[in-house]
């Protein structure tokens, strides 16, 4: 899979005229796609397999960084020349039914991974911000696959399991579920 990306980042460089024409399309991924809705798919695919918790695609003046977040550190995984950066971005927004056409406001909306490639079933909650070079994405992945914790197994102590458990069966009043990335909120939820 790194070596597919690596070609796929490749053929980008090689072709950069055509990598601003190409229409993003919706539709089963085939290896007779174009570069630039392969290159999206394989990240996605290559992001879920190192067990990453985000994928950033950072425009910048003279290229595009792509980093994956594992274990709460960003690291590069990609650099592509800066051509690639709106027609990979308008490929990722038409993947969350985003507005190809707005590059002035932020976005926000949800990838179903598997309407594109039916053997991976992942959601992805992407962001579209506008930044100074362009477009950046943050796509967190979220996994369907795993499996829901007891409330039991998620390391509250005894007394404020009970706690818990009375204040989320009461009809009235709110509770907080705060932290930083990584920390928890989602598995308590869920």
């Amino acid at each position: 899979a790194p070596d597919e990306l690596a070609g796929l980042a490749e053929t980008l460089r090689q072709t950069q005229g055509a990598a601003d024409s190409q229409r993003p399309q919706i539709g089963d991924v085939t290896e007779h796609s174009p570069p630039v809705v392969r290159l999206a798919s394989q990240l996605i695919r290559e992001a879920h397999a190192q067990g990453a918790s985000d994928i950033h695609v950072e425009a910048r003046e003279t290229k595009v960084v792509v980093r994956f977040r594992v274990d709460g550190v960003c690291r590069d995984r990609l650099i592509l020349p800066p051509h690639v950066a709106r027609p990979l971005v308008a490929r990722l927004k038409v993947m969350s039914d985003l507005d190809i056409a707005e590059h002035r406001l932020p976005q926000d909306g949800r990838l179903h991974f598997a309407r594109f490639e039916p053997d991976l079933d992942i959601d992805l909650r992407v962001s579209v911000m506008p930044m100074l070079y362009g477009e950046c994405v943050v796509m967190r992945l979220l996994d369907k696959t795993t499996t829901a914790l007891p409330l039991d197994s998620l390391g509250f102590s005894q007394h404020n399991l009970a706690l818990y458990r009375e204040v989320i069966r009461s009809p009235f009043g709110m509770i907080l579920h705060c932290g930083p990335t990584g920390s928890g909120k989602s598995t308590t939820l869920y």
